[in-house]
């Protein structure tokens, strides 16, 4: 779940990211305007030295993590589903891995829907028909697709991510 807010000509944001293992991160107004740097009317942001290598970074940080925080990293705890919005924030919801299994599931209320992929089970056309039936039904106001292991069901000439608003 991400959490931002923005004013006009200066970002302020939250984001909170829940991890599988239920901890989660936040980028605090402070920690991001501090990797900001202003220089000629133009923005530059610092970019983490193991960027380019993201096998370096995952095991850097794999193994220090118990020990050691990224600089632009706090662990924060999680937000229920069910908190209600402050005002003026925008509300992500994120899921994966559907498999044409939406039926159970219940959505908790957001702003916007990102679906990271794996929304069909075979990539047949009907379940592509009931899994955009079901992207109707929770209300959210915007939303990304993305496709992964190739899906079958795009048309030539589409490519991922998708996006929509309502």
């Amino acid at each position: 779940m991400w959490r931002a807010r923005w004013d006009p000509g200066v970002l302020k944001a939250e984001a909170l990211a829940l991890l599988p293992c239920g901890l989660g991160m936040a980028f605090s107004q402070s920690h991001v305007m501090a990797a900001r740097r202003h220089q000629h009317s133009r923005l530059i942001i610092e970019v983490d030295e193991y960027s380019s290598n993201p096998t370096q970074a995952f095991t850097f940080y794999n193994i220090n993590q118990g020990r050691f925080q990224p600089p632009h990293v706090q662990m924060v705890d999680p937000v229920p589903h069910d908190a209600p919005k402050p005002p003026g924030y925008t509300r992500f919801v994120c899921v994966s891995d559907t498999h044409s299994r939406t039926d159970p599931i219940q959505m908790p209320y957001g702003d916007v829907l990102i679906h990271a992929g794996d929304f069909t089970e075979l990539g047949l056309p009907s379940e592509v028909k009931k899994f955009n039936e079901w992207l109707g039904s929770p209300g959210f106001t915007a939303g990304a697709l993305t496709s992964r292991e190739a899906k079958r069901c795009w048309r030539s000439g589409t490519s991922s991510p998708k996006a929509w608003t309502s």
